[in-house]
């Protein structure tokens, strides 16, 4: 595997309840490790119960209304708690923690851990703000992202983040 980011793509294309083979070697000594794959639901348990036992779509509930500028994404807000274990400093944002296959997010490129900054140049800070840009915009629009993203290879409490803008045109 090339990186962190591999390792979770392949991971995420298993399906729920196989079990991975991990070998690694520590300090010379070969290890295998066998990891169960599990719903997201069941690992970030905790997380999920900061947010009363659920994620944040940022979705309409109308999954059918042609009117509605879908992202494919769920969210959640970062905690002053949560920015010391990302090592995350900057202010304001939003953190990815989902990304719907076949989505418009997938196809700009987002990925799960990424901390949306600014919508069309608006600031998010908050769900508030991501639903606000979002009512605004319909199928069709442009849209421009920039997320926050961490540098690979990086110890989790002191990671150094990278801003990338992702956009594209919201499907018809």
């Amino acid at each position: 595997m090339r990186d962190g980011n591999d390792l979770v793509t392949r991971i995420s294309e298993m399906p729920v309840g196989s079990e991975a083979a991990l070998e690694l070697d520590r300090a010379g000594k070969r290890m295998t490790l066998k990891v169960p794959i599990e719903e997201r639901d069941k690992v970030f348990k905790e997380d999920l119960a900061a947010l009363g036992g659920r994620r944040e779509m940022v979705d309409s509930e109308d999954k059918g209304a042609e009117s509605s500028a879908r992202f494919g994404i769920g969210i959640r807000p970062l905690t002053e708690e949560r920015r010391k274990q990302l090592g995350f400093t900057e202010p304001g944002g939003v953190e990815v923690t989902v990304v719907e296959e076949d989505s418009f997010a997938e196809d700009i490129g987002m990925r799960v851990g990424d901390i949306i900054v600014s919508i069309n140049r608006q600031p998010v800070a908050s769900f508030e703000d991501v639903k606000r840009i979002q009512s605004g915009l319909k199928r069709g629009d442009a849209v421009a992202f920039k997320v926050m993203r961490p540098v690979p290879g990086q110890a989790r409490g002191q990671r150094q983040w990278t801003g990338v803008y992702l956009s594209g045109v919201l499907p018809k």
